[in-house]
């Protein structure tokens, strides 16, 4: 999660914000719900997300594994293959 950004995410969903201000956009959500374009909050600063329609929320891989009908570790996987980034090992003792 820490290489991967909320932005990259959603630039992979190619999203296009109808506003944006600072770090906060706004745009058409991505899952469909409305065709409002403010109903879809992105905060990049904190790489989270809310649909004030369909009221799903959370960080960039939750949103990834989403829309793409996956595990968490599934969709951290495909997005580091997206993003050409080595999958991290986790080593347990």
């Amino acid at each position: 999660r820490a290489s991967v950004s909320l932005m990259d995410v959603l630039q992979l969903l190619d999203f296009r914000p109808a506003q944006r201000r600072g770090d906060h956009l706004r745009g058409t959500c991505p899952f469909g719900c409305t065709s409002s374009p403010r109903d879809f909050a992105a905060y990049l600063d904190t790489n989270t997300y809310y649909c004030f329609s369909c009221h799903r929320g959370g960080n960039q891989l939750e949103l990834w594994a989403a829309l793409q009908q996956l595990c968490l570790y599934e969709a951290a996987e495909d997005l580091c293959h997206q993003l050409y980034i080595q999958v991290p090992y986790i080593y347990r003792w």
